[in-house]
């Protein structure tokens, strides 16, 4: 099956909203909505798939040691056998990626996104959100590169909750 490299915002919403321990923090029980918009065709994915890709994902994100989130990473790009290809579209051709199981589409292309991540920027740019309670992946792409936090709520939260100690 030839697959596309997904676009890391996206490996950030599989990652929160199809995950098990970020659900679990954050403790929603249903699944967000069919992420038609979010996935490409190739990747009809029902939420099973979307959960085991998330959970296989998760790890890279939550280690902070550089050295073990490219290992784990790694580790996943040749666990689906992700491969480069070239592929004819009409009289053009175009570089593309094979997985020869399509269930391993969907991680297979995350991971790539994951890849292009660790391999252009510092491997600090990604991460878990540092609020209590909270589970949820980041990628910061911010110019200082200073993210600590999955979302302005969280960080506000924390924020709150830091003033209310030094105040009590």
């Amino acid at each position: 099956m030839v697959i596309d490299r997904l676009d890391i915002a996206a490996v950030v919403v599989v990652v929160n909203g199809w995950g098990t321990v970020p659900r679990e923090a954050g403790r929603r029980d249903d699944f967000p909505a069919a992420p038609d918009e979010l996935l490409p065709a190739w990747a009809a994915a029902d939420s099973k798939t979307l959960q085991r890709a998330a959970d296989a994902l998760f790890p890279v994100f939550a280690d902070p040691d550089p050295l073990h989130r490219i290992r784990a990473l790694a580790g996943l790009l040749e666990r689906t056998g992700v491969r480069p290809t070239v592929e004819l579209t009409g009289s053009r051709s175009r570089a593309a990626w094979y997985v020869d199981d399509a269930r391993d589409g969907v991680l297979a292309a995350a991971a790539l996104a994951l890849r292009k991540q660790l391999a252009e920027h510092d491997s600090s740019r990604i991460g878990l959100c540092a609020a209590d309670n909270c589970a949820d992946v980041y990628v910061d792409v911010s110019a200082r590169a200073h993210r600590r936090f999955c979302s302005v709520t969280c960080q506000n939260r924390t924020r709150i909750a830091a003033y209310r100690r030094r105040t009590a």
